[in-house]
This record gives structure tokens, C-alpha cells and sequence, in this order.
């Protein structure tokens, strides 16, 4: 029994660790994205945080100038980025709705197509 078990979830769990998989690489590749953003807002404000500390700015001044603005740039990415998946997930969503007869193992009984598929395939062989 649980060998049927087994070979029945196998295709599940496939999918299940396929997509956990690509949700791992989603992860780091976003994580990457973040850190060439930092660096990037490093880079440009180079001159501004060397002046800064060299008047006498304190360390955590500057660290949190230069967080403040990065993490500001992260969250406007991250706010786009959720505000495109939800509208991308709303059209996929209306397009998963399939009519009564084409939909899951069934439902042609329950929305009365096969009867009408019967009654017109049963007049096309008598004609």
C-alpha cells in the first residue's frame, strides 16, 4: 500500500520540489538584485559619504543615509514588483475558468453536454 501510495504522489512531489526549486533561485537572484543595488548607491554617493566623514559625520549617520536611500529604491522595486505579480495573477486567474463541458472529469454529466454530444452524434449515425 505505501508503495501505491508512493508511485501515486510521486508526480506531486516532483512538482512540489521543482517549484521549490525555482522559488530557491527566485530568492538568491533577488537577493543579488538588492546588493548590486546597494552597491550601486554606494558607488554614486562615493565623494558625498568620504566628505561627510572627513567633517566628522558619525559612522551610523552614514550608514543609515546610505540604507535609508537604498532601502527606499528596494521598496519601490518591491512595491511594483507585488503590484505586477497581483495583476498578472488576476488575469491568469480569469483565464483558468473553463466552461462546464471542458472542465474537470465529470462535469459533462453535471452541465448536461454529454447528453446533447449523445443525442447529436446518435442522429448524425441514424441519418
Amino acid at each position: 500500500m505505501p508503495a501505491l501510495l508512493d508511485h501515486d504522489l510521486a508526480p506531486r512531489r516532483f512538482t512540489a520540489r521543482l517549484t521549490a526549486g525555482f522559488t530557491l533561485l527566485a530568492l538568491l537572484l533577488a537577493l543579488i538584485g538588492v546588493y548590486g543595488v546597494m552597491s550601486y548607491v554606494v558607488a554614486q554617493r562615493a565623494r558625498e559619504i568620504g566628505i561627510r566623514m572627513a567633517l566628522g559625520a558619525a559612522r551610523g549617520e552614514v550608514v543609515r543615509l546610505v540604507l535609508g536611500r537604498g532601502l527606499r529604491i528596494v521598496a519601490a522595486g518591491t512595491g511594483l514588483g507585488l503590484v505586477a505579480a497581483l495583476s498578472r495573477q488576476l488575469r491568469v486567474g480569469s483565464l483558468r475558468e473553463v466552461p462546464r463541458a471542458y472542465g474537470p472529469p465529470g462535469s459533462l454529466r453535471k452541465s448536461g453536454a454529454a447528453d446533447r454530444y449523445h443525442s447529436e452524434m446518435t442522429m448524425v449515425t441514424f441519418r
